[in-house]
């Protein structure tokens, strides 16, 4: 399964290879569709309906300030931020109605 990083944050790839959760060959894109997003192992943060569609997604979930998020982030703010790395798969159910 081909396994992509999906950040804005240059310093989220490189928190992911420093601490030896990916591989140093693989590669980060600021955003996927749903198309390109389909089957792969997903690590960051995408919408659930493209966790949906990955095989794998792993949340790295960052606590960041609301002005941090569109902007580059030191290495050092993202390692102190990291809150948790946790993979799932995400299964998009039938639509249910609510009574």
């Amino acid at each position: 399964m081909e396994k992509i990083i999906v950040s804005k944050h240059e310093s989220v790839e490189k928190y992911l290879k420093e601490q030896e959760i990916v591989p140093g060959y693989i590669k980060r894109y600021p955003f996927v569709n749903e198309d390109f997003a389909k089957g792969k192992h997903i690590y960051g943060i995408v919408p659930m309906n493209i966790a949906a569609l990955a095989g794998k997604f792993t949340e790295v979930k960052i606590t960041l300030h609301h002005s941090e998020k569109y902007k580059e982030v030191s290495a050092s703010r993202i390692n102190a931020q990291v809150k948790n790395v946790r993979t799932y798969i995400v299964t998009e159910l039938e639509e249910e109605r609510i009574v």
